[in-house]
C-alpha cells in the first residue's frame, strides 16, 4: 500500500494543533485521542428521552446526566420496572472503541440484565441527513453468539428504555465484511434516525474474513460462517424482540454496503418473518459481479479482493454454478417467484466505483421478473435527473443518485474554526450540493418508507415526486468519477479530520 500523508487535528481548543503524519495502515488512526478529538469535534447536542426515579415519594422524571446514583433507576413513568443505567464518559467510549480485541465482540457485555447507557456516536453529525432534533437513543450490549471461542455482540437502541409497540430492526454494519470499526461506527452515527422513526433497533457485530479488527477468534472467517453468524442474529432477534419491546412476529432489515448485501440475503432466506428492507448501495449480485469481472468489465481492486475474501478463492476461476455464488446471487432467486419476497427500498449511486450501481438496478429489476430488464435504471447524463426513482415490484422503490459515490450518506462539514483549518470539501461522498439534496432525500424517504410498511398489510411504494430539491437534472460538476486513482470516489488523500474524517478515507476503499 502507498504511504499517504494526512493532515490530522490532533487536539480542540482555541487554537488546534494540525500534523502531517506519514502512514501505511489505517488501523493506526483509530486511537482514543483520534476518538475523542472526533467526539469534540462532531459532536451535536441531543435532547433525550427521561428516566424515572422515585422522589419523596413520587416517580418523578430524570435527565440521565442528573441520576441520582444513590437510587434505583426506573424505565417507566411508574417506577416498576427497574433497569440498570450506567454513564458513560467519552474516555470508557474511545478505549472500548479503539481497543480492537473488543470491539464488538467483548465478554464484559454478557451481563446477567441489561446495561443502559448512551455512548456519543449517535449524537456525531456526519450524515446527508442531519440529526438535529433526534432524540439521544439509548444503548445496550448483549452477546447473542458464542461460537469458535468468539463472542458476538448484539447492540441494542432504542429511544427510551421502556417504550414499548416498537418494530423490530436489524441494522448490518459494512466494511467490505473484513472491517468493523469503520463500517460500525458510520452506520451508529445514524441510529437516531430510525429510533426516531418507531423501531427498536438491534445491530449486530459478526466474524470478520480479515484480521486486525477483531479478536483472533473472531477473524480470517469465510464468507459462509458470516452468514451463519447474521443468520444466528436474525434467530435471536426473533426469540428476544419482546423483552426489548419489540414486535417479534415480523423483523425489519437494513444496512450499509457489504451490511446491506446480509440484510438483503436475510430478506431473501426468510421472507416469511421478514417486513421489509432498506438497502444502502448493497453488494446483492455474486454471479453478476464474477461474470463483469471475467468479462475484464470490473477493475476496482478494493471490490474485487473483498468477494474474494467472502468466497475462499480468486475470482477469475470462480464458478458461478457454485453453491455460494448461487446464494448471493439475489435478483436471480428473487426473479424467480418476486412475490414471494419482502419488499425493498434501495439507494445506490450512478457513480459508485467499488459496488457497481447495476448491483441494485437489478435487485430492483427482479421483482418485475428479469433483473437485466425493467424500470430501473441509472444514468450519469448531464441531463439526467439528480434522484431517479423507480418502483420496485409493487411496494418497493428504488433511488439511483446520479453524482453519488459510494457512502452517500455520509457527510462531514465544520463550522468555524475548524472549517478554516481543515478542508472538508471532500467529505461528502454524494457529490455536489445538488447530488446531496437527492441523497438527503432518498435516505428520508427511505426511512420514512420503512416505518410506514406493515406485516400484514399491502401498501404502494410512494410516488418520490419531484419537489425535493433534488430531482432535478443538471451538471454533476465532475462529481461522477471513472477512474480508480485515490481520489475518485470520495475524498483524496490530502487533507482529514481527526476519526470521522479518517473513517470515510478508510471506507471509500472499501465496499
Amino acid at each position: 500500500m502507498m504511504t499517504r500523508t494526512l493532515v490530522v487535528l490532533a487536539g480542540l481548543g482555541a487554537a488546534p494543533a494540525l500534523q502531517a503524519a506519514d502512514f501505511d495502515d489505517f488501523s493506526d488512526l483509530f486511537t482514543a485521542e483520534a476518538c475523542a478529538t472526533a467526539v469534540s469535534a462532531l459532536s451535536e447536542d441531543m435532547q433525550s428521552e427521561p428516566l424515572y426515579q422515585m422522589n419523596g415519594g413520587t416517580c418523578a422524571a430524570a435527565a440521565p446526566a442528573d441520576i441520582d446514583t444513590g437510587l434505583a433507576v426506573y424505565g417507566d413513568d411508574t417506577c416498576l420496572t427497574q433497569i440498570s443505567f450506567e454513564a458513560l464518559d467519552t474516555a470508557t467510549f474511545c478505549a472500548e472503541v479503539s481497543d480492537k480485541t473488543v470491539f464488538g465482540n467483548d465478554p464484559a457485555a454478557d451481563t446477567a440484565t441489561p446495561v443502559w447507557r448512551q455512548p456519543p456516536w449517535p449524537t456525531l453529525d456526519a450524515g446527508v441527513l442531519s440529526i438535529s432534533g433526534n432524540a439521544q437513543p439509548y444503548q445496550t450490549r448483549r452477546i447473542y453468539r458464542s461460537v469458535a471461542g468468539c463472542q458476538l455482540e448484539m447492540h441494542v437502541f432504542k429511544r427510551a428504555v421502556g417504550e414499548s409497540d416498537t418494530k423490530a430492526l436489524m441494522l448490518m454494519h459494512g466494511g467490505s465484511w473484513k472491517f468493523r470499526q469503520t463500517g460500525a461506527i458510520g452506520l451508529f452515527t445514524q441510529v437516531s434516525h430510525y429510533t426516531d422513526a418507531g423501531f427498536t433497533v438491534f445491530t449486530p457485530f459478526y466474524r470478520l474474513t480479515g484480521e486486525g479488527e477483531a479478536s483472533a477468534a473472531c477473524s480470517n472467517a469465510s464468507g459462509q460462517e458470516i452468514v451463519a453468524d447474521i443468520d444466528a442474529a436474525y434467530q435471536w432477534v426473533t426469540s428476544n424482540a419482546t423483552s426489548f419491546g419489540a414486535d417479534a412476529s415480523a423483523i425489519y432489515v437494513g444496512g450499509q454496503s457489504a451490511g446491506a448485501h446480509l440484510a438483503a440475503r436475510m430478506a431473501v432466506d426468510r421472507p416469511e418473518t421478514t417486513a421489509a428492507a432498506m438497502l444502502l448501495y448493497p453488494p446483492t449480485d455474486f454471479g453478476a459481479f464474477i461474470a463483469a469481472f471475467q468479462a475484464g468489465d470490473i477493475e476496482s481492486t478494493e471490490g474485487i479482493d473483498a468477494l474474494e475474501a467472502f468466497l475462499g478463492g480468486p475470482l477469475n476461476t470462480a464458478d458461478l454454478n457454485s453453491e455460494v455464488v448461487t446464494r448471493n446471487s439475489l435478483p436471480t432467486r428473487v426473479a424467480t417467484s418476486p412475490d414471494t419476497y419482502p419488499p425493498m427500498y434501495l439507494i445506490h449511486g450512478a457513480a459508485d466505483t467499488l459496488v457497481p450501481v447495476s448491483q441494485s438496478t437489478r435487485l430492483c429489476n427482479a421483482y418485475a421478473g428479469d433483473p437485466a430488464n425493467g424500470p430501473a435504471t441509472a444514468s450519469t447524463a448531464a441531463a439526467a435527473p439528480q434522484r431517479q426513482s423507480a418502483a420496485c415490484g409493487d411496494e418497493g422503490r428504488i433511488d439511483v443518485v446520479k453524482g453519488g459515490g459510494h457512502v452517500l450518506d455520509f457527510c462531514v462539514e465544520l463550522g468555524a474554526p475548524l472549517s478554516s483549518l481543515v478542508d472538508t470539501s471532500g467529505l461528502c461522498p454524494a457529490g455536489n450540493d445538488a447530488s446531496q439534496a437527492a441523497a438527503e432525500s432518498s435516505v428520508s424517504a427511505g426511512i420514512a418508507w420503512l416505518a410506514a410498511r406493515d406485516a400484514d398489510t399491502s401498501e404502494p411504494a410512494p410516488d418520490p415526486g419531484t419537489g425535493d430539491g433534488g430531482n432535478s437534472g443538471g451538471q454533476d460538476n465532475g462529481t461522477d468519477a471513472d477512474s480508480d486513482s485515490d481520489d475518485d470516489n470520495g475524498i483524496g488523500a490530502s487533507a482529514a479530520i481527526s476519526l470521522i474524517g479518517l473513517l470515510w478515507l478508510a471506507r471509500r476503499r472499501r465496499p
